[in-house]
């Protein structure tokens, strides 16, 4: 028995929704501190590299690693069974 048996895999998918909702949050923030307006971005083709501008630059990494979590979560997600 591992130290999580102890959470149902549905709590487990309540979990990592939360987390999910959480984290496109924060990139909605992040990318309007970048001088961007979210809901005018598709983010299934969206590249902070070319995307941010060089004077919001500093953004680029934070985007990157927030998407990076995003998809990490969601793959985790999808390997547990409800």
């Amino acid at each position: 028995m591992t130290f999580f048996n102890s959470i149902t895999n549905e709590r487990k998918n309540q979990i990592l929704s939360l987390r999910i909702s959480s984290l496109k949050e924060q990139l909605w923030m992040i990318l309007i501190d970048a001088g961007l307006v979210p809901e005018e971005l598709d983010m299934d083709t969206f590249d902070p590299d070319t995307q941010i501008s060089d004077a919001n630059a500093h953004y680029r990494i934070q985007v990157a690693q927030t998407l990076d979590l995003i998809n990490k979560t969601q793959l985790i997600k999808s390997g547990i069974t409800a």
